[in-house]
């Protein structure tokens, strides 16, 4: 079978001064201007999260019931000790790992190399360091490189995921015959389908890393 001409790829609709842009910034370029504004809207929005998030947490100690562990006599079945507790302490030790392997991509999360990109153009890309689109083989390195940065930069987010999904369910178990319980029957939800939507994509960047980079004598495996 014959190789596809370069614009018959997705890929050819990526101009190729959008192409190198994106490879100056892997590089570790300077950006311009309107790159600059993107990313201080991008600071901008994490300080707001992060805000929200200590405002929620005090308004929860506040006025929400205390994270208390199940003892004897609380009325809780016999079993509630031997799944809530374990469920309670995998959440901190999932944060803590959060911390220790993806804390250092921060700040390759606010130089991310789309940044001031069309949204259209993003997701092309996107898709094609995915191997959700055929990529163009001409700027193959670039993507590699964009699929290993965002394997490394979804680290963090598997593990919180995977720490508040079960810390989440615990507190579910604990209140579900209150209110209380209803909300976090949806952080759960939230929390899980979060962490699905992780492991999905980290396996479609792993898939087109080893379809692109295999191992030393192995052969390469066929694009779909």
């Amino acid at each position: 079978m014959s190789t596809p001409a370069p614009h018959e790829f997705a890929g050819a609709t990526v101009s190729e001064e959008t192409w190198q842009q994106v490879e100056d910034r892997l590089a570790g370029a300077p950006v311009g201007p309107r790159v600059r504004r993107s990313m201080v809207r991008r600071v901008i929005w994490i300080v707001l999260a992060v805000v929200a998030a200590v405002a929620a947490g005090w308004l929860s100690a506040e006025h929400l019931p205390r994270f208390e562990l199940p003892s004897t006599g609380s009325g809780l079945p016999d079993w509630a000790f031997f799944v809530i507790v374990p469920l309670m302490i995998v959440g901190p030790v999932c944060w803590v790992t959060a911390i220790v392997r993806g804390g250092g991509q921060f700040q390759s999360a606010l130089s991310d190399p789309m940044l001031g990109l069309p949204r259209a153009v993003r997701r092309r890309i996107e898709r094609m360091a995915r191997g959700q689109q055929p990529a163009d083989p001409q700027h193959r390195t670039a993507l590699v490189a964009l699929a290993g940065r965002r394997l490394g930069q979804s680290t963090s987010t598997f593990w919180l995921a995977l720490g508040w999904t079960p810390f989440a369910f615990a507190q579910f178990l604990l209140n579900w015959a209150t209110l209380f319980g209803l909300l976090y029957a949806l952080l759960t939800v939230f929390f899980l389908a979060m962490l699905l939507w992780t492991v999905s994509k980290r396996k479609q960047w792993r898939a087109f890393l080893q379809e692109t980079e295999p191992r030393a004598g192995a052969e390469p495996t066929p694009a779909s």
